[in-house]
């Protein structure tokens, strides 16, 4: 038997006709790709690039940058919702200061939207015109200036 073979079988020494051929891998397929989880699928979508229309003209940017636009244009304009989106996204990513809990940025974004709102019944009482927004605080233009606290405006 040996002398029909040119080698001995065994450990580590399979028959010729079960060795993989020159050039061929043992598993062609290759290894499975793992299914990818949400947050991989969330960067991916919002990562991606469209094209908007800005001042005119065309331009490319990602779907984050997008809705951050988006976002503070609507807070300029004064959509009680957005400013406090924004002043919690402001809090969350200063990167200057120690971090702030969840509690610290609410109560501090409430106390920056009681004082555009303060602001806003002011100019409400001077009668100067409004922008027109979905958001627009609901002011009581029965009471006066004196509603906002002082010691506020100073902070």
């Amino acid at each position: 038997m040996i002398g029909e073979r040119e080698y001995a079988i065994g450990k580590g020494k399979p028959p010729r006709h079960t060795r993989f051929k020159k050039g061929q891998s043992g598993n062609p397929m290759g290894r499975r790709k793992e299914s990818k989880n949400v947050m991989t699928l969330l960067k991916k979508a919002l990562n991606e690039r469209v094209t908007v229309t800005e001042n005119g003209g065309r331009r490319t940017m990602t779907k984050v940058e997008a809705m951050l636009k988006q976002l503070a244009n609507k807070a300029a304009s004064g959509d009680l919702r957005s400013i406090k989106q924004v002043i919690l996204l402001a809090g969350a990513m200063d990167l200057g200061s120690e971090r702030k809990s969840r509690a610290e940025l609410e109560a501090e974004s409430a106390k920056y939207i009681d004082l555009f709102t303060g602001a806003y019944q002011i100019l409400a009482d001077l009668g100067v015109p409004m922008p027109q927004t979905r958001g627009n605080p609901q002011v009581n233009t029965a009471s006066s200036a004196s509603s906002l606290k002082t010691d506020e405006i100073g902070k």
